[in-house]
């Protein structure tokens, strides 16, 4: 439902996805930049409808999964995490297993970790790819031409310098609803 709320506004203010992901491609983590503002969640949830991922999930603490706002993060593709079990396992640990035995996910990450601006990103995403054995599919929107790209470009963990750099180099003409707050992680951008 709200899903459906999410991409009936998006639709209506004008927005469309461009997504060259190879429809064979059910397990991946997928990246988006910019994350700049509160909107892009419902950007996100537009594209995920627009395309119909049904697969498409982000994790966040078990906590939030709680009633009375469980539910529906649950139905926008929530899944809860909880640490608390065994905490000398790490997050990206936790998340790479999430692909266990599973024949369709994409796993959405916002790899800056914050709506405000970070020059240096959390790099947890390629290592969760890397455990997994997954590609990473890149997603980018450009709210001046209210354009989502999903999947123009995929990286295939190897080297993590060279695919660091090719991900920034992707992503640097990406802008945000907030384009101040955007940034890409300056360590890779050459």
């Amino acid at each position: 439902m709200i899903k459906s709320i999410c991409h009936f506004y998006c639709k209506l203010r004008g927005w469309q996805v461009i997504n060259k992901t190879p429809k064979e491609l059910k397990l991946a983590v997928v990246i988006g930049y910019p994350h700049t503002s509160n909107w892009d969640f419902p950007t996100a949830m537009f594209a995920i409808e627009d395309q119909k991922l049904d697969y498409a999930k982000f994790a966040i603490k078990k906590e939030w999964l709680k009633p009375p706002f469980g539910w529906i993060l649950r139905s926008l593709g929530a899944i809860g995490i909880d640490r608390s079990k065994n905490k000398s396992i790490s997050s990206t640990k936790i998340l790479a297993e999430l692909f266990k035995g599973k024949k369709k996910l994409h796993l959405m990450i916002a790899p800056e970790g914050t709506r405000s601006k970070r020059e240096k990103w959390r790099t947890g995403f390629y290592h969760i790819a890397q455990m997994a054995n997954v590609p990473i599919i890149l997603f980018k929107a450009r709210y001046d031409q209210k354009i989502i790209y999903v999947g123009e470009k995929i990286i295939y963990p190897t080297d993590f310098e060279k695919d660091m750099t090719e991900i920034m180099e992707y992503f640097k003409d990406g802008v945000g609803a907030i384009d101040s707050n955007a940034s890409v992680d300056l360590r890779f951008n050459k």
